[in-house]
This record gives C-alpha cells, sequence and structure tokens, in this order.
C-alpha cells in the first residue's frame, strides 16, 4: 500500500515539475495567449465624427498586441497597455481611455481632447458589397524592368482593400465607377481590367503600370 501512494505521489510530482517547466520553456506563447486574452474585450469596431467626417477604428489583437486600424486611411496604430484601462498610443504617445457601461462593458474611447469614440455592435465579418466586388479580389503582378512587384486586393471590415510591401501600400480602396477606384492612403486611381470573357484580368496602377491578375 506505501508502495502504491510513493508511487502515485511521484508521478504528482513528475507532472507539476514538467508542466512548470514547460511552461518556462515557452514564456512568450504562454504570455502571449494571456495578453490576448485580457486585451479581447477592448475589441471591436469604434466611430466618432471629426471636421463632419465620421471615421472608424477597427480594434483587433495581433500577435498579443492592440492594433488600431484606421478603416479610411488604413493606418495603423499600437495600443500599449498602461494601467487598468488606461493604453498609450504609441506612435503618438498619446494616453487614452477605455470607457465602461453600466454593465462593466466597454462602450467607448475617451480621448485627451475630449473626443469620444463610441464602441459599435456592428460584426467585424461584414461582407463586401456589391457580390460583385468578388472578381477583384486576388493577386496581381507586375514585371518592372525585371523586378516583380506584387499587389492584393482582399475583403477586410466589409472594405476593399490593397495591399503591397513593395509599394508600401495598405489602404481601402473607394469606388469611383465601374471598375474604377481610389487609394484611400494616396489618392491615387486604381483602374481594373476585363478580359473578352468580362472576368477581371488586372490593374492599371497611378495610369500606367498594369498588373495582371494571377490565376
Amino acid at each position: 500500500m506505501k508502495k502504491y501512494l510513493i508511487s502515485t505521489l511521484l508521478v504528482f510530482v513528475i507532472g507539476v515539475l514538467f508542466s512548470a517547466t514547460n511552461a518556462k520553456a515557452n514564456p512568450s506563447i504562454t504570455q502571449q495567449k494571456i495578453q490576448a486574452d485580457s486585451l479581447s474585450e477592448y475589441t471591436g469596431r469604434y466611430e466618432a465624427s471629426q471636421n463632419n467626417i465620421t471615421l472608424q477604428y477597427e480594434l483587433e489583437v495581433v500577435n498579443g498586441k492592440l492594433l488600431a486600424t484606421n478603416l479610411t486611411s488604413g493606418q495603423q496604430l499600437n495600443l500599449k497597455h498602461a494601467s487598468k484601462d488606461d493604453f498609450m498610443v504609441e506612435e503618438m504617445g498619446i494616453p487614452i481611455t477605455f470607457v465602461r457601461d453600466g454593465g462593466k462593458k466597454i462602450s467607448a474611447i475617451q480621448m485627451p481632447d475630449g473626443t469620444v469614440w463610441k464602441k459599435l455592435q456592428k460584426s467585424t465579418t461584414e461582407t463586401v458589397s456589391p457580390a460583385n466586388y468578388e472578381d477583384y479580389l486576388g493577386k496581381y503582378q507586375l514585371n518592372n524592368n525585371g523586378k516583380i512587384v506584387s499587389v492584393e486586393i482582399a475583403a477586410r471590415y466589409g472594405k476593399l482593400w490593397a495591399s503591397s510591401s513593395a509599394e508600401n501600400i495598405n489602404s481601402p480602396i473607394t469606388s469611383t465607377g465601374k471598375d474604377s477606384f481610389t487609394i484611400n492612403a494616396t489618392g491615387e486611381p486604381l483602374k481594373f481590367t476585363r478580359d473578352a470573357g468580362n472576368k477581371v484580368a488586372g490593374l492599371v496602377q497611378k495610369e500606367k503600370d498594369a498588373f495582371v491578375k494571377l490565376k
């Protein structure tokens, strides 16, 4: 009986030690999960009006950090936790405070200048509309004197976005007419081209750079 109890105790101790060792071996993973869980209540879409213009930011947890994306310009800001519901906009050095309602749920963001960004109840998984916008989705390439430049058109937050590391673009695009768009962040025109079967086959950026859509 004693041997059985001793064996059971040894198994328990070894299991505890193994768990502790494993946690120490992967502190970044553990810490990242804790951060993501604690930051999740701040995520969502926030809206405010400035100079008669309505702006929205989408807040989400990326790699264990709170990231705010401007849904008009595509600008992204890192929000660093300071204490309780207080954060710091790292790129600007501006402190912000999340406001809670009577039910202790996050309802808004208070800025130092008095501006209040209200949290919306909209889903962040909206679908791009109209349905034929799906024709534009995909990757496009341009051979620029032997250098391959790529642009990707994707659906994010219910909008069409254009992104290219080579062109330093990560921005929503706004429709200005049939197959014509404007890159919000730069104001540059973007024109999609179609083949004989009326399918999107490429795009023209800066009115001269012709990209071919990859299949």
